[in-house]
């Protein structure tokens, strides 16, 4: 949200584009900002995604889930 509101913000300071270390094609600061907010939206639903596969891993489990050496 704070990259949103900084790229509506930005949106009118151009600036000169880089790419490979190297002057590229002018852009504007709102256009940096907002795609900076877009790859951290895009991680978030990337961690989001895999996070009913992490629940099923038996971390701090049995061997194999067979029980063995547990308190019962």
């Amino acid at each position: 949200e704070a990259l949103a509101a900084k790229a509506e913000a930005f949106a009118p300071l151009i600036k000169i584009g880089r790419t490979h270390t190297q002057d590229a094609t002018p852009l504007t600061l709102g256009q940096e900002f907002g795609s900076y907010a877009a790859q951290v939206s895009y991680g978030i639903e990337r961690v989001q995604q895999c996070m009913g596969h992490v629940y099923l891993l038996a971390q701090g489990g049995t061997a194999v889930g067979t029980g063995l050496n547990t308190f019962q």
